[in-house]
């Protein structure tokens, strides 16, 4: 079973068979449960598309990236 996730953060994803999925911010995508908890819990993504501009990725006080979100 999945649930639909909107992505607040880059992110990558490695299976049980070792496929690397990349997951990107802005986006909503399918995630298995056990991914979706554990991104979830790291604040990774949101359970819906919120109306913001744009996410600042943060390290630290500075900002990495802003990157636009679309609908």
């Amino acid at each position: 079973m999945s649930e639909r996730r909107f992505v607040l953060v880059d992110f990558t994803y490695m299976n049980r068979t070792a496929y690397l999925r990349l997951y990107e911010a802005g986006h909503i995508y399918a995630l298995s449960r056990a991914v979706a908890h554990a991104a979830t819990k790291r604040a990774l993504v949101d359970y819906q598309h919120r109306d913001v501009l744009g996410v600042a990725l943060c390290a630290g006080d500075e900002a990495l990236v802003r990157r636009p979100l679309l609908p």
